[in-house]
């Protein structure tokens, strides 16, 4: 099932997708899940995902993506997206050979997958 805007939200929860942070702290409004599993994620993972989700299709840049979602400055060479985003991975159940979910995109950066 695609979303309003485009995401896929068949297999990641709505709730997942609508939490906000609030306060400068990040606080979900009931627990996100996946296929009915509990989905802890830090605030970075959290906006890492809707990121993608919300441009699901299209490649994003690891400056594109640490512009949005890192609130410090980052060096040129900076691999601290790519930590994230395998975290990320991990915790979605998403094989980085065969993903599901999200899709490297070889010396450019990340893709979700559009359902």
């Amino acid at each position: 099932m695609i979303g309003r805007d485009g995401c896929a939200t068949n297999e990641i929860s709505r709730s997942f997708l609508s939490r906000r942070r609030r306060g400068g702290s990040f606080k979900p409004p009931n627990n996100p899940s996946i296929e009915g599993r509990p989905l802890p994620l830090t605030t970075i993972e959290y906006d890492l995902l809707l990121s993608l989700a919300r441009s699901a299709g299209r490649v994003k840049t690891r400056e594109q993506l640490l512009l949005e979602v890192a609130d410090r400055d980052f060096e040129a060479f900076d691999r601290s997206v790519d930590v994230h985003i395998s975290s990320l991975r991990k915790k979605l159940g998403d094989d980085p050979k065969s993903p599901r979910y999200i899709e490297s995109i070889r010396s450019v950066g990340y893709r979700m997958k559009k359902v």
